[in-house]
């Protein structure tokens, strides 16, 4: 009985985190968040800073993939500011971007992904970033 107790509560706590973290977010990557002129200016960045581990296409090297089926099972229902951090500590042993290089890298990232570009650019704000999430193409 106490077993299924503890299990009914860590459920419910469960399921209310998660309501919670998506509470948070009051766009999602489908709302147009980056320009194609920042995608463009993204490539290049990637191109010369992120390619040697994430490969020109982004499907991975010696780094995870940034684009495809399994970015967005690892990445759905995450931030986007969480994600620009990530892309911040990037590459390893060596200074890292500036924070519009990482942005424009970021929005390169996005595109790359199929995630539709808009008239606003994206922020380097972390507190509007956490409020766009990553998810999957919505139905329709």
């Amino acid at each position: 009985m106490a077993k299924t107790l503890l299990a009914g509560a860590l459920a419910t706590l469960c399921v209310a985190m998660a309501v919670s973290v998506q509470g948070q977010t009051t766009s999602t990557v489908w709302d147009r968040v980056y320009t194609a002129e920042q995608a463009r200016r993204g490539e290049t960045i990637f191109k010369d800073n992120c390619s040697v581990c994430h490969a020109d296409d982004l499907t991975g090297a010696d780094g995870p993939a940034l684009k495809g089926e399994l970015f967005t099972l690892l990445w759905d229902g995450r931030s986007l500011g969480r994600l620009f951090q990530r892309v911040r500590r990037m590459p390893p042993r060596r200074a890292p971007l500036e924070l519009e290089e990482s942005r424009d890298a970021l929005a390169f990232i996005l595109q790359s992904n199929g995630y539709p570009a808009g008239e606003r650019e994206l922020s380097t704000d972390a507190s509007s970033l956490e409020e766009i999430a990553i998810a999957t193409k919505p139905p329709g």
